[in-house]
Protein backbone atom coordinates (compact mmCIF):
# COMPACT_ATOMS: atom_id res chain seq x y z
CA UNK A 1 0.00 0.00 0.00
CA UNK A 2 1.11 3.81 -0.21
CA UNK A 3 1.08 3.87 3.71
CA UNK A 4 4.34 2.00 3.86
CA UNK A 5 5.82 2.56 0.58
CA UNK A 6 5.38 1.83 -3.12
CA UNK A 7 7.38 0.88 -6.20
CA UNK A 8 9.61 -1.77 -4.69
CA UNK A 9 12.39 -1.95 -7.58
CA UNK A 10 15.43 -3.99 -5.06
CA UNK A 11 15.08 -7.40 -4.47
CA UNK A 12 14.07 -9.13 -1.51
CA UNK A 13 16.57 -10.10 1.82
CA UNK A 14 16.23 -12.22 4.24
CA UNK A 15 17.40 -11.94 7.48
CA UNK A 16 16.72 -14.22 10.46
CA UNK A 17 13.69 -15.78 8.75
CA UNK A 18 12.26 -12.00 7.97
CA UNK A 19 11.75 -10.89 4.43
CA UNK A 20 13.10 -7.72 3.66
CA UNK A 21 12.84 -4.69 0.93
CA UNK A 22 12.70 -1.43 -0.07
CA UNK A 23 10.46 0.95 -2.00
CA UNK A 24 11.04 3.53 -4.00
CA UNK A 25 7.89 5.53 -3.01
CA UNK A 26 6.13 5.84 0.20
CA UNK A 27 2.50 7.52 0.24
CA UNK A 28 2.72 9.26 3.34
CA UNK A 29 0.99 13.09 3.06
CA UNK A 30 3.05 14.66 -0.33
CA UNK A 31 5.92 13.40 0.54
CA UNK A 32 7.46 10.42 -1.60
CA UNK A 33 11.12 9.08 -0.05
CA UNK A 34 10.66 5.54 0.26
CA UNK A 35 10.54 3.46 2.95
CA UNK A 36 12.41 0.15 4.52
CA UNK A 37 9.52 -2.68 4.49
CA UNK A 38 10.13 -4.75 7.28
CA UNK A 39 8.71 -8.03 8.95
CA UNK A 40 6.84 -10.21 5.82
CA UNK A 41 6.95 -13.63 6.93
CA UNK A 42 4.99 -14.55 3.92
CA UNK A 43 1.72 -13.50 5.38
CA UNK A 44 -0.25 -10.37 5.70
CA UNK A 45 2.01 -6.85 6.18
CA UNK A 46 5.26 -6.28 8.06
CA UNK A 47 6.30 -2.91 9.58
CA UNK A 48 8.03 0.13 8.10
CA UNK A 49 10.54 2.90 8.76
CA UNK A 50 10.29 5.54 6.05
CA UNK A 51 13.40 8.19 4.75
CA UNK A 52 12.75 11.22 5.31
CA UNK A 53 15.09 13.02 2.71
CA UNK A 54 18.02 14.85 4.14
CA UNK A 55 18.25 13.27 7.78
CA UNK A 56 18.44 9.72 6.20
CA UNK A 57 18.21 9.58 2.10
CA UNK A 58 15.13 9.28 -0.10
CA UNK A 59 14.16 6.77 -2.48
CA UNK A 60 16.11 3.68 -2.58
CA UNK A 61 16.86 2.42 -5.74
CA UNK A 62 18.85 -0.96 -4.09
CA UNK A 63 18.41 -3.42 -1.65
CA UNK A 64 19.58 -4.36 1.34
CA UNK A 65 22.66 -6.02 2.05
CA UNK A 66 23.26 -8.75 5.18
CA UNK A 67 26.63 -7.71 7.04
CA UNK A 68 28.46 -9.95 8.80
CA UNK A 69 28.53 -7.69 11.84
CA UNK A 70 24.46 -8.19 11.97
CA UNK A 71 23.38 -4.95 10.60
CA UNK A 72 21.64 -4.10 7.06
CA UNK A 73 23.06 -1.61 4.20
CA UNK A 74 21.71 0.09 1.33
CA UNK A 75 21.79 3.18 -0.69
CA UNK A 76 19.27 5.90 -1.46
CA UNK A 77 19.45 7.57 -5.10
CA UNK A 78 18.25 10.38 -3.62
CA UNK A 79 18.28 12.43 -0.54
CA UNK A 80 20.99 13.50 1.84
CA UNK A 81 23.14 16.94 2.46
CA UNK A 82 23.49 17.49 -2.11
CA UNK A 83 20.33 15.19 -2.49
CA UNK A 84 22.43 13.03 -4.66
CA UNK A 85 21.91 10.08 -1.87
CA UNK A 86 23.44 8.50 0.91
CA UNK A 87 24.63 5.14 2.67
CA UNK A 88 22.48 4.58 5.60
CA UNK A 89 22.88 1.22 7.99
CA UNK A 90 19.46 -0.46 8.96
CA UNK A 91 18.92 -2.16 12.04
CA UNK A 92 16.80 -4.80 11.74
CA UNK A 93 16.99 -5.45 15.48
CA UNK A 94 15.46 -1.61 16.44
CA UNK A 95 14.05 -1.01 12.98
CA UNK A 96 15.99 2.39 12.73
CA UNK A 97 17.84 4.14 9.96
CA UNK A 98 21.10 5.82 10.51
CA UNK A 99 22.99 7.62 7.57
CA UNK A 100 26.61 7.00 7.05
CA UNK A 101 27.30 9.23 3.95
CA UNK A 102 26.52 11.70 1.98
CA UNK A 103 27.18 11.35 -1.58
CA UNK A 104 28.40 15.37 -2.62
CA UNK A 105 28.18 14.48 -6.71
CA UNK A 106 32.30 15.37 -6.60
CA UNK A 107 32.42 11.60 -5.25
CA UNK A 108 29.55 10.40 -7.16
CA UNK A 109 25.80 10.40 -6.70
CA UNK A 110 22.45 8.92 -7.21
CA UNK A 111 23.66 5.01 -6.50
CA UNK A 112 20.89 2.83 -7.70
CA UNK A 113 22.97 -0.72 -6.94
CA UNK A 114 23.21 -3.01 -4.08
CA UNK A 115 26.19 -2.22 -1.63
CA UNK A 116 28.97 -5.26 -1.64
CA UNK A 117 30.47 -6.20 1.66
CA UNK A 118 34.17 -6.94 0.43
CA UNK A 119 35.25 -7.69 3.85
CA UNK A 120 33.84 -7.60 7.54
CA UNK A 121 34.80 -8.13 10.82
CA UNK A 122 35.60 -11.94 12.13
CA UNK A 123 32.74 -13.40 13.80
CA UNK A 124 32.92 -13.48 17.29
CA UNK A 125 33.84 -16.85 19.60
CA UNK A 126 31.17 -19.25 19.29
CA UNK A 127 28.96 -19.80 22.17
CA UNK A 128 29.15 -22.97 25.02
CA UNK A 129 29.65 -26.23 23.22
CA UNK A 130 26.21 -28.08 24.52
CA UNK A 131 26.07 -31.89 24.34
CA UNK A 132 22.76 -33.07 23.34
CA UNK A 133 21.71 -36.34 25.23
CA UNK A 134 23.93 -39.29 26.58
CA UNK A 135 26.59 -39.11 29.36
CA UNK A 136 28.78 -36.57 29.18
CA UNK A 137 32.02 -39.17 29.90
CA UNK A 138 32.16 -41.56 26.90
CA UNK A 139 34.09 -44.55 26.06
CA UNK A 140 35.32 -45.94 22.41
CA UNK A 141 32.41 -47.59 20.07
CA UNK A 142 29.70 -44.63 21.26
CA UNK A 143 28.71 -41.17 19.52
CA UNK A 144 27.79 -37.67 20.79
CA UNK A 145 25.87 -34.57 19.63
CA UNK A 146 27.29 -31.34 20.42
CA UNK A 147 26.34 -27.81 19.40
CA UNK A 148 26.76 -24.21 19.47
CA UNK A 149 24.13 -21.19 19.23
CA UNK A 150 23.85 -19.39 15.98
CA UNK A 151 26.42 -16.72 15.67
CA UNK A 152 25.25 -13.98 12.52
CA UNK A 153 28.53 -13.36 11.37
CA UNK A 154 29.83 -17.19 10.49
CA UNK A 155 29.28 -18.59 7.42
CA UNK A 156 30.79 -21.60 8.09
CA UNK A 157 31.50 -23.56 11.67
CA UNK A 158 34.97 -25.67 11.74
CA UNK A 159 35.27 -28.28 13.99
CA UNK A 160 38.29 -30.32 15.38
CA UNK A 161 39.24 -32.70 17.94
CA UNK A 162 42.63 -33.53 18.98
CA UNK A 163 42.23 -37.56 19.05
CA UNK A 164 40.29 -40.75 20.05
CA UNK A 165 36.84 -39.94 17.39
CA UNK A 166 36.23 -38.92 13.68
CA UNK A 167 33.14 -36.22 12.79
CA UNK A 168 30.71 -38.34 11.30
CA UNK A 169 28.07 -35.84 10.55
CA UNK A 170 27.68 -32.06 10.50
CA UNK A 171 30.71 -30.45 9.72
CA UNK A 172 30.84 -27.12 8.61
CA UNK A 173 27.54 -26.47 10.61
CA UNK A 174 26.75 -25.53 14.53
CA UNK A 175 26.10 -29.25 15.31
CA UNK A 176 28.37 -31.96 14.49
CA UNK A 177 27.99 -36.25 15.45
CA UNK A 178 31.03 -37.54 16.85
CA UNK A 179 32.47 -41.46 16.33
CA UNK A 180 34.65 -42.16 19.29
CA UNK A 181 37.34 -44.90 18.45
CA UNK A 182 39.62 -47.33 19.96
CA UNK A 183 41.90 -44.19 19.31
CA UNK A 184 40.53 -42.57 22.82
CA UNK A 185 43.01 -44.33 25.37
CA UNK A 186 43.97 -40.69 27.14
CA UNK A 187 41.95 -39.43 30.10
CA UNK A 188 40.29 -36.88 28.06
CA UNK A 189 40.19 -35.16 24.86
CA UNK A 190 39.85 -31.62 23.56
CA UNK A 191 36.79 -30.47 20.42
CA UNK A 192 37.10 -27.39 18.82
CA UNK A 193 35.04 -24.91 17.12
CA UNK A 194 35.66 -22.04 15.06
CA UNK A 195 33.35 -20.18 13.30
CA UNK A 196 34.36 -18.32 10.25
CA UNK A 197 33.15 -15.79 7.29
CA UNK A 198 34.94 -14.90 4.25
CA UNK A 199 37.10 -12.69 5.86
CA UNK A 200 38.38 -14.26 9.05
CA UNK A 201 38.04 -16.77 11.80
CA UNK A 202 36.71 -16.45 15.39
CA UNK A 203 39.33 -17.39 18.42
CA UNK A 204 38.07 -21.01 18.98
CA UNK A 205 35.55 -22.91 21.82
CA UNK A 206 36.63 -25.86 23.21
CA UNK A 207 35.05 -28.26 25.50
CA UNK A 208 37.08 -30.93 27.15
CA UNK A 209 35.37 -34.85 26.80
CA UNK A 210 36.40 -37.43 29.26
CA UNK A 211 36.79 -40.90 28.94
CA UNK A 212 34.35 -43.21 30.61
CA UNK A 213 37.56 -45.29 32.65
CA UNK A 214 35.76 -47.74 35.21
CA UNK A 215 38.03 -48.47 37.82
CA UNK A 216 40.20 -51.49 37.87
CA UNK A 217 42.94 -52.62 40.47
CA UNK A 218 43.93 -56.27 42.17
CA UNK A 219 43.97 -57.39 45.63
CA UNK A 220 45.80 -60.52 47.02
CA UNK A 221 44.51 -61.70 49.40
CA UNK A 222 47.76 -63.24 50.81
CA UNK A 223 51.18 -63.60 50.15
CA UNK A 224 51.90 -63.81 46.27
CA UNK A 225 55.03 -65.76 47.03
CA UNK A 226 54.62 -69.28 47.53
CA UNK A 227 55.26 -73.09 47.24
CA UNK A 228 54.15 -75.95 44.48
CA UNK A 229 50.90 -76.64 45.59
CA UNK A 230 49.72 -73.22 46.96
CA UNK A 231 47.83 -70.70 45.96
CA UNK A 232 46.86 -67.34 46.40
CA UNK A 233 43.53 -65.70 45.71
CA UNK A 234 43.07 -62.39 43.66
CA UNK A 235 40.32 -59.94 44.17
CA UNK A 236 39.12 -57.43 41.68
CA UNK A 237 37.22 -54.55 42.79
CA UNK A 238 33.88 -54.49 43.34
CA UNK A 239 30.97 -52.59 41.80
CA UNK A 240 27.38 -51.81 40.02
CA UNK A 241 27.19 -53.88 36.96
CA UNK A 242 30.77 -54.25 36.05
CA UNK A 243 32.23 -57.13 34.34
CA UNK A 244 35.46 -59.22 34.84
CA UNK A 245 38.30 -60.97 32.51
CA UNK A 246 41.11 -62.24 34.08
CA UNK A 247 44.26 -62.62 32.13
CA UNK A 248 47.34 -64.21 32.47
CA UNK A 249 50.37 -62.63 30.99
CA UNK A 250 48.60 -61.11 27.07
CA UNK A 251 46.24 -64.26 27.18
CA UNK A 252 42.25 -64.97 28.26
CA UNK A 253 41.68 -66.56 31.31
CA UNK A 254 39.17 -69.18 29.88
CA UNK A 255 36.11 -68.90 32.33
CA UNK A 256 37.79 -66.63 35.09
CA UNK A 257 35.02 -64.02 34.78
CA UNK A 258 34.55 -63.52 38.56
CA UNK A 259 35.74 -60.71 41.25
CA UNK A 260 38.14 -63.28 42.58
CA UNK A 261 40.37 -65.84 40.71
CA UNK A 262 42.53 -68.46 42.59
CA UNK A 263 46.03 -68.10 41.19
CA UNK A 264 48.55 -71.21 41.35
CA UNK A 265 51.26 -70.69 38.92
CA UNK A 266 53.73 -68.22 38.20
CA UNK A 267 52.96 -65.41 35.74
CA UNK A 268 51.79 -61.92 35.86
CA UNK A 269 47.93 -61.38 36.19
CA UNK A 270 45.59 -58.95 35.25
CA UNK A 271 41.92 -58.17 35.35
CA UNK A 272 39.96 -56.60 32.52
CA UNK A 273 36.99 -54.38 34.20
CA UNK A 274 34.21 -53.52 32.15
CA UNK A 275 31.20 -50.48 33.48
CA UNK A 276 27.41 -50.90 32.27
CA UNK A 277 28.14 -48.76 29.08
CA UNK A 278 30.88 -50.83 27.55
CA UNK A 279 34.33 -48.68 28.86
CA UNK A 280 36.69 -51.33 29.88
CA UNK A 281 40.33 -51.05 31.85
CA UNK A 282 42.82 -53.10 32.25
CA UNK A 283 44.73 -53.26 35.84
CA UNK A 284 48.33 -52.86 36.32
CA UNK A 285 49.71 -56.24 36.46
CA UNK A 286 50.24 -58.41 39.57
CA UNK A 287 53.16 -60.90 39.55
CA UNK A 288 52.80 -64.18 41.35
CA UNK A 289 55.96 -66.27 42.07
CA UNK A 290 55.84 -70.32 42.58
CA UNK A 291 59.69 -70.70 43.53
CA UNK A 292 59.94 -73.51 46.21
CA UNK A 293 59.75 -76.88 45.39
CA UNK A 294 56.92 -79.57 46.86
CA UNK A 295 57.36 -83.53 48.35
CA UNK A 296 60.54 -84.56 48.34
CA UNK A 297 62.34 -83.14 45.33
CA UNK A 298 66.35 -82.65 45.56
CA UNK A 299 67.85 -80.21 45.18
CA UNK A 300 69.58 -80.91 42.03
CA UNK A 301 72.75 -78.19 42.81
CA UNK A 302 74.17 -79.83 45.59
CA UNK A 303 72.42 -83.59 46.10
CA UNK A 304 70.15 -81.92 48.98
CA UNK A 305 66.35 -83.80 49.67
CA UNK A 306 64.24 -80.98 51.74
CA UNK A 307 61.21 -83.10 52.82
CA UNK A 308 57.81 -82.40 53.33
CA UNK A 309 58.12 -79.04 51.59
CA UNK A 310 55.53 -77.67 52.40
CA UNK A 311 56.04 -79.33 56.33
CA UNK A 312 53.27 -79.08 58.87
CA UNK A 313 54.99 -80.29 61.61
CA UNK A 314 58.67 -81.04 60.92
CA UNK A 315 60.88 -81.23 57.77
CA UNK A 316 64.20 -83.09 56.53
CA UNK A 317 67.25 -82.06 55.11
CA UNK A 318 68.96 -85.18 53.55
CA UNK A 319 72.17 -84.79 52.13
CA UNK A 320 75.55 -86.37 51.74
CA UNK A 321 79.02 -85.78 53.26
CA UNK A 322 82.07 -87.17 52.05
CA UNK A 323 83.43 -86.68 55.43
CA UNK A 324 82.89 -85.93 59.20
CA UNK A 325 81.95 -81.85 59.06
CA UNK A 326 80.72 -79.26 61.13
CA UNK A 327 77.49 -77.56 59.73
CA UNK A 328 75.38 -75.07 60.84
CA UNK A 329 71.03 -75.11 59.80
CA UNK A 330 69.00 -71.54 60.11
CA UNK A 331 65.60 -70.95 59.40
CA UNK A 332 64.49 -67.11 58.30
CA UNK A 333 61.48 -65.17 57.75
CA UNK A 334 61.18 -62.89 54.38
CA UNK A 335 61.79 -59.87 56.85
CA UNK A 336 65.46 -61.93 57.76
CA UNK A 337 64.89 -62.65 61.39
CA UNK A 338 66.18 -65.40 62.47
CA UNK A 339 63.56 -68.18 63.52
CA UNK A 340 65.41 -71.96 64.01
CA UNK A 341 69.41 -72.46 64.56
CA UNK A 342 70.33 -75.65 64.85
CA UNK A 343 74.08 -77.09 64.54
CA UNK A 344 76.06 -79.95 64.54
CA UNK A 345 78.49 -82.23 63.13
CA UNK A 346 77.77 -84.70 60.32
CA UNK A 347 78.58 -88.17 59.35
CA UNK A 348 80.46 -89.95 56.47
CA UNK A 349 77.93 -90.79 54.05
CA UNK A 350 73.97 -89.67 54.30
CA UNK A 351 72.90 -87.35 57.03
CA UNK A 352 68.99 -86.60 57.53
CA UNK A 353 68.63 -83.44 59.75
CA UNK A 354 65.48 -82.82 61.46
CA UNK A 355 63.90 -79.38 62.33
CA UNK A 356 61.07 -78.72 64.25
CA UNK A 357 58.33 -76.52 62.76
CA UNK A 358 55.35 -76.24 65.39
CA UNK A 359 56.00 -73.16 67.07
CA UNK A 360 56.13 -71.48 63.19
CA UNK A 361 53.09 -69.69 61.76
CA UNK A 362 52.18 -70.15 58.32
CA UNK A 363 54.18 -68.93 55.79
CA UNK A 364 57.06 -68.61 53.88
CA UNK A 365 60.46 -69.21 54.83
CA UNK A 366 63.95 -69.41 54.06
CA UNK A 367 66.29 -72.14 55.16
CA UNK A 368 69.89 -72.05 54.85
CA UNK A 369 72.54 -75.11 55.24
CA UNK A 370 76.41 -74.45 55.61
CA UNK A 371 78.52 -76.73 56.29
CA UNK A 372 82.27 -76.98 56.15
CA UNK A 373 82.30 -77.90 52.56
CA UNK A 374 79.01 -76.62 50.59
CA UNK A 375 76.55 -74.27 51.15
CA UNK A 376 72.89 -74.48 50.76
CA UNK A 377 69.50 -72.40 50.77
CA UNK A 378 66.15 -72.83 49.64
CA UNK A 379 62.65 -71.10 50.23
CA UNK A 380 60.56 -73.47 52.16
CA UNK A 381 56.32 -73.59 52.79
CA UNK A 382 55.29 -73.84 56.71
CA UNK A 383 50.86 -75.09 56.45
Amino acid sequence: STNDGSNPRANVTEYNGILYTTTFSSGIGTTAKGAVNTGHNGSGNGSYVLFNGTTDGANPYGGLMNATNGMMYGTTFTGGTSDSGVVYQFNPNLNTITKLHDFLSFDGGNPIGNLLEVCGKAPSQPGTISLTGGNAKVCPGESRTYSVPDDIGATFYYWSITTGATISSGQGTKQVVLLFDNSFIASSVTLSCTAQNDCASSTPRTLTISRNNPVSTITPLGSTTFCAGGNVVLQANSGTGITYQWKQGANNIAGATTQNYVATTTGTYKVVVTNTIGCSKASIGLAVTVNCKSGNEENKAGGLVIYPNPAVEEINLIYDASSMENYEVEILDLTGRIMLNKKGVTVTGTNNIKCDLNDFTNGIYILKLQSDSKTFEQRIAKQ
